[in-house]
């Protein structure tokens, strides 16, 4: 049996210096693109919503008083990629637009258990995000409806424009889209 020097094999290992880690880039990473996409929409989303109706500036009072009603005229009215949906469509983009603006004021008044996990469901995958649930969400038509007007209506370009992160490699995070 051959004789192994404790010391000096610790001395080797204590010396020794550990290669450093590549340093990865994170706003090429996967989850954190779509996180920064997700939230970036929420963000035009919300200022453009606060800018019609001063949200903001309200009471909480009338923040729930008039919540659903802005949300729905919002998105009737105001969002291009809305206008030719059935009703049906206009409703789950209804739904998830107001979900994703504010979902304490959006459950306000729903009694339905499915609707209100929904609404919840939609802030958790803003603020807790997995690939899991984004890829829940992506099957919630209301998604699908908010993304192509993001998209296709002038909002990627107000975002890719103003978000610092997005400025460095625009090409990317709209490819992303």
């Amino acid at each position: 049996v051959k004789e192994v020097d404790i010391n000096k094999e610790v001395d080797i290992i204590m010396s020794s210096t550990k290669q450093p880690k590549a340093k990865q880039d994170l706003s090429k990473r996967g989850d954190v693109v779509n996180k920064t996409i997700l939230r970036a929409i929420k963000r035009y989303y919300f200022t453009e919503f606060d800018s019609l109706f001063s949200f903001s500036t309200l009471t909480d009072k009338e923040k729930f008083a008039n919540f659903h009603e802005f949300v729905r005229k919002y998105v009737t009215e105001e969002m291009k990629g809305t206008k030719n949906l059935s009703d049906d469509d206009k409703e789950v983009a209804i739904l998830f637009f107001g979900s994703m603006i504010s979902h304490v004021h959006m459950r306000r008044g729903i009694t339905i258990s499915k609707i209100r996990t929904q609404v919840n469901f939609v802030h958790k995958c803003l603020y807790n995000y997995s690939h899991k649930k984004l890829s829940q969400l992506i099957k919630q038509g209301g998604f699908k409806f908010i993304l192509d007007d993001f998209v296709n209506y002038d909002g990627i370009d107000v975002v890719l424009n103003s978000e610092e992160t997005m400025l460095k490699d625009q090409d990317f995070y709209r490819d992303t889209c």
